[in-house]
Parts: C-alpha cells; structure tokens; sequence
C-alpha cells in the first residue's frame, strides 16, 4: 500500500513529458517565409461570401488544397493542385450556400452547409474521398440539423477516423454549442449512420482545468490523433485584430460526457492577404503540425500562408 500511495504521489509530481513535448511543438509554430499562390481561371461567385476553410489532401504522391467557401448563390469546395484550382464542387444552392469550416481526415471529408439567413437548418456532408481532379465526390454520410434560431447551424466541422468509428464535432454558430456525432465504420451500409451522442454548451462548461476560461467563435475546428491523444485545434479572428489558434485536449469522446480542456493558445499577428478569420487548418503527418491560412476568395489568385513549426 505505502508503494502505491507514493507512485502516485510521484505521478502528481513528475511533470508529463508527454505533455511538454506537444506544448513545445506547439510554441514553435510560426509564419512561414514562403506563400503558396495559388492561380485561377474558373468562374466560382464570389459575392455574398468568403473562403470558410482549408485542408490538405495528399493523394498518390501529390498533395491537395481543398477550400471550402459561401457566396449568395451556393455553397462549394474547390480542389487545387500544382499551384492551379482544378475543380469547382457546387455542394448546394441557396438557402443552403455556406459551407462553413470543415476538415479532412484520411479519405473522409465532412463539412456544414447552413441557411445562413434564417439560421435555422443546415446539412452536414461526409464525403469519401478518391482520385481529387473527379467530377463527382461521394456521399457516404448526411446530418440533417433543424431548429431553433442559430443552434441548428453548422458553421465549422471537425472529423477523425478514431478506434472503428468516425468521429464528429459541429460547432454551430460561434461556436457556443458543439455537437458530438460517431458513426460505426465496420457496419455495411450505403451511408453512415451518424449518432448524436453529446453537445456541450461552451459558455456555461466546467472551465477549472483550462488554461483560461476563454472559448472564442472559430472559423474552424480540427481534431488530431497526437500519439494517441486527442486534439482539437480551433482557429479564430480574436477580437477581430489578431489570428488566434486554441488547443483543446479531448477524452472520451464517445461517452455522453465527454471531457473537452484548453491547454494551449497562440496568437499570430493578422496580415492582409490571409487571416484564420477567412479560412484556416491543421495538417499532421505523423510528427510535424503545419498550419495553413487562406486568403477571402478566389480570385485570379488565391494566396496561402503555411505556419510550420522552426
């Protein structure tokens, strides 16, 4: 008992080096000196709207820009490649034409499209991802979310291949809810079929163990399998003067308790030509975090601020 009760003590002690590496990892981040420019000869409607989000997606030795955006007219994905858009993907049309912040994990893709006039239905897609210069994207996964003013929004996306199972987190608008959502992936079936599990309110969530007590509105959320662990990063415009990233630390995600702690923030000075504000995202491969700004739309160019860790 005495030997126990001091290698426990010890554990409370001894700092997690775990932990301490990941922050480190972390701090390092920083703005690349190089952009991506990215050229455009497609006509893709701009008014209305702005870029909402992007990933990476590397495919057969080639890596992949998806973005995601709105506009007046439609929601949509573009995939770019080797410095040029490739593909214009019209996802819906109005009422339903913001495609909010969404991520890429593996082969799934899954993104919010909300009515982001009256607030009160949006569709959440999961995509499975093949050959990105196809015309077509694969369905394999539908949240339909309808209700009161603003909480049945969709406006940033989180995805992860987790233990057999999908993982899915919706923020609705600002983020003050999110929504937890898991699908089986060793069921057969046409589609997915997605479980709501959870929501946690942000604004009244038990705070004690965050490094402050601050949840901002992200643009987009990410999740990340870090040496088992689970990570949402959370990307944000501040006040408006500032490109801010958050990391939260997520355990039992299945459960209808799961527990969601702020161990990380970071703030980047806002530049003109991108801002987390209009589109950002997290690529890991395995060992290094890379982050990646968009500009607001897609013009005759569409340029691109990496953050890598120095």
């Amino acid at each position: 008992m005495i030997f126990i009760f001091f290698s426990f003590l010890l554990s409370l002690l001894v700092p997690d080096n775990k932990n301490e590496e990941l922050i480190a990892k972390l701090e390092r981040i920083a703005p690349s000196q190089e952009q991506i420019t990215i050229s455009n000869e497609l006509k893709i409607e701009r008014k209305g709207g702005h870029l909402q989000g992007i990933q990476l997606y590397p495919h057969e030795n080639e890596t992949y820009i998806y973005m995601s955006g709105s506009s007046s007219r439609y929601g949509y994905l573009v995939t770019a490649a080797t410095g040029k858009v490739e593909k214009l993907h019209i996802l819906r049309k109005k009422p339903l034409k913001h495609a909010g912040g969404f991520q890429i994990h593996n082969n799934w893709l899954a993104v919010g499209i909300e009515d982001n006039e009256l607030r009160n239905f949006s569709e959440v897609h999961v995509y499975q991802l093949g050959a990105p210069k196809s015309d077509q994207l694969l369905l394999k996964g539908l949240v339909e979310r309808k209700g009161a003013w603003e909480r049945a929004t969709a406006g940033a996306v989180a995805i992860i291949e987790y233990d057999n199972r999908l993982l899915m987190m919706v923020g609705d608008w600002s983020n003050r809810h999110i929504d937890f959502y898991n699908a089986d992936l060793t069921r057969e079936g046409k589609l997915l079929e997605f479980e709501k599990t959870c929501e946690i309110e942000m604004a009244s969530y038990n705070k004690e163990k965050w490094i402050d007590d601050v949840s901002w509105p992200y643009q987009n959320i990410n999740l990340v399998n870090y040496q088992g662990q689970l990570l949402l990063f959370s990307f944000s415009s501040g006040e408006g003067d500032t490109n801010l990233m958050d990391v939260y630390q997520l355990q039992n995600p299945f459960s209808d308790t799961p527990e969601i702690t702020k161990i990380f923030t970071k703030s980047y000075p806002k530049t003109s030509l991108t801002r987390f504000g209009w589109g950002a995202g997290v690529y890991f491969n395995g060992s290094d975090f890379t982050l990646y700004a968009c500009g607001e739309n897609v013009r005759k160019q569409v340029f691109i601020q990496p953050y890598t860790e120095q």
